[in-house]
């Protein structure tokens, strides 16, 4: 698996796995994939993790969490919470879109809301 971009380099695996990760995107297909990555890099702050099994939800690590930036969602809304170990954290100023229904979103704490 490999970074699309890495924001510094050096010894121990550069932009890939196997080895150090650093600050860069990340891509995870599955939610296997996307868990895994994101346990790897959240000690990079600034990396990014773009789930695409969810439909392509951009996620990035302030150092101690993944916090939600964006994107969209074919079939299931991201919710807040822990998942193998990373906590997920979404704030109400981040709008996604859902494909399915064709609106945007936003997340006022409990629920999704529709824009539309």
């Amino acid at each position: 698996m490999k970074s699309l971009f890495a924001f510094s380099g050096g010894g121990g695996g550069g932009s890939g796995f196997p080895g150090s990760p650093v600050a860069g995107v990340y891509f995870g297909f599955t939610s296997g994939e996307f868990l895994a990555i994101c346990a790897e890099v959240l000690a990079f702050p600034n990396s990014i993790v773009v789930d695409f099994g969810s439909g392509g939800l951009f996620w990035y690590s302030d150092g101690t969490d993944m916090i939600l930036l964006g994107g969209s969602v074919v079939d299931t809304f991201p919710t807040p919470g822990t998942a193998s170990g990373v906590t997920f954290v979404i704030g109400s100023e981040i709008a996604i879109y859902n494909q399915d229904t064709g609106n945007f979103y936003y997340y006022d704490g409990a629920n999704w809301v529709s824009l539309a």
